[in-house]
């Protein structure tokens, strides 16, 4: 499937599905590459059109970006890393892996038995009082989505004290609840998962551009690790943190700075103008590249810029 997003006239993002077609040989990198390009040139785009082209990070996938002869660029979905950093971090942080496996343990009991579900909701409706707003049910996690571990987790903590009150007469739940220790170091987690989940919706959303969010919600995060890293309140935040960071700089080296394209939106974002690439020693050479680019655009040149920026421009 191929979904165009398009700036028009009045600068308004839209988006609309171009083509939803069968694909049942080989998913190589040249048929993919072969079956993109037949289909952006099935919408007649201007020939000096710029064509960039978000996908996951599968190498066949990237290799048919590099191949195909419509699209100037291949971008590797910020928020599909987002996933594969969580996911990685769920997988290889043995406190964490622990935690995790009782915890869904716990889910798992309610989740094959409807009667413990109903007394779980109207255990937690009693406590809940007049609040219509409050959870009754535990959420489940699903493989392909960290999100929903973050979501599995805000509905144990939310709903600890309905589980814990009926722990008081049933045995099993009372044998897979875990202790308050553990509820603290869960809602320690939940904290440290939000801001990527802001940071996903945001960057998944198609009905505003994200790009320029890339760089200063990275730097954001980072920050928070960083911070929690060196002042850890228990081993498991420690590691977490330690391990989150860890997979920031090696899949976002610098807060993505070391993207162009990044740079640049970022440096043409009015709010922050371009402050962080200061940190990273990024300002003037993106500076520069947009006055390229610029000056291009001016001449009618067809995406070649010109070899210097004029110096008065610079200035």
């Amino acid at each position: 499937s191929l979904t165009l997003h398009y700036i028009n006239k009045k600068f308004s993002l839209n988006r609309f599905l171009v083509k939803l077609d069968s694909f049942p040989e080989s998913h190589t990198g040249q048929l993919i590459a072969d079956k993109l390009d037949e289909q952006i040139r099935s919408i007649h785009l201007p020939e000096k059109a710029m064509v960039w082209c978000t996908s996951d990070g599968a190498a066949n996938v990237q290799k048919a970006m590099k191949l195909s002869s419509c699209i100037n660029t291949g971008l590797w979905c910020v928020d599909h890393q987002i996933h594969l950093i969580v996911s990685s971090c769920f997988a290889n942080c043995p406190q964490w892996a622990d935690l995790s496996s009782r915890l869904s343990k716990l889910v798992g009991h309610f989740s094959h038995s409807a009667k413990a579900t109903a007394v779980l909701r109207k255990i937690a409706r009693e406590l809940a009082g007049d609040d219509t707003t409050k959870r009754t049910v535990l959420v489940q996690s699903v493989p392909t989505r960290w999100n929903s571990d973050l979501h599995q987790l805000e509905s144990v903590v939310e709903l600890w004290p309905a589980m814990a009150k009926m722990a008081e007469t049933d045995e099993g739940v009372g044998n897979l609840l875990p202790s308050q220790t553990d509820k603290l170091k869960v809602s320690l987690m939940v904290h440290l998962l939000t801001s990527f989940e802001v940071f996903s919706k945001l960057v998944s959303s198609d009905q505003t551009p994200t790009i320029h969010e890339v760089v200063h919600q990275l730097f954001r995060i980072r920050f928070s690790l960083n911070g929690l890293s060196l002042h850890p309140p228990n081993e498991l935040v420690y590691e977490v943190s330690s391990y989150l960071l860890d997979e920031i700089d090696r899949r976002f080296p610098d807060c993505g700075t070391n993207n162009l394209e990044y740079c640049m939106a970022h440096f043409l974002d009015p709010r922050v103008k371009g402050s962080i690439l200061k940190t990273f020693d990024r300002f003037n050479s993106t500076r520069d590249s947009i006055i390229l680019e610029l000056v291009a655009f001016i001449r009618g040149d067809e995406h070649s810029p010109t070899p210097s920026p004029p110096v008065e421009m610079v200035e």
